[in-house]
């Protein structure tokens, strides 16, 4: 990230999210709409994940966006989450990855719609996240 960028740091607007063991929406991207073109307003980096596990099994987590499939698209490393645990992840443990709806012509033809998603392998687990957003 480089330093002279600031933004603004709050929880996933979503909040507490348990999962469905299916795609759950954790932050959704603000947007502006021009005619019929869609525009990101904000774009967004996750900066903290929590979870607790007490499912009976271990569970793993997988952060992404969807595809116009709609499929995960998974853009964070997969986190392992054992029974009765709970667990997080920070800024310092975090790729700086950068959720947008996507300008660039990849993006555009992926149809990759931006928001934040948690897949989980079993349904149960608890999930929040901390996100910085950038933009107008």
């Amino acid at each position: 990230m480089r330093l002279d960028r600031r933004g603004e740091f709050k929880s996933g607007n979503a909040g507490l999210v348990t999962t469905t063991a299916g795609n759950d929406l954790l932050h959704t991207m603000a947007v502006v709409t021009i005619g019929t073109t869609v525009f990101p307003a904000r774009t967004f980096i996750i900066r903290k994940i929590m979870w607790y596990n007490n499912t009976g099994a271990n569970a793993t987590l997988s952060f992404g966006t969807l595809n116009a499939t709609p499929a995960l698209v998974p853009l964070l490393p997969t986190i392992l989450c054992l029974n009765t645990f709970d667990g997080q992840l920070t800024e310092a443990d975090l790729p700086g990855i950068e959720f947008t709806s996507g300008t660039a012509a990849a993006l555009a033809a992926a149809r990759w719609d931006g928001n934040a998603y948690v897949l989980a392998s079993v349904a149960g687990v608890i999930v929040a996240i901390e996100v910085e957003e950038f933009g107008a």
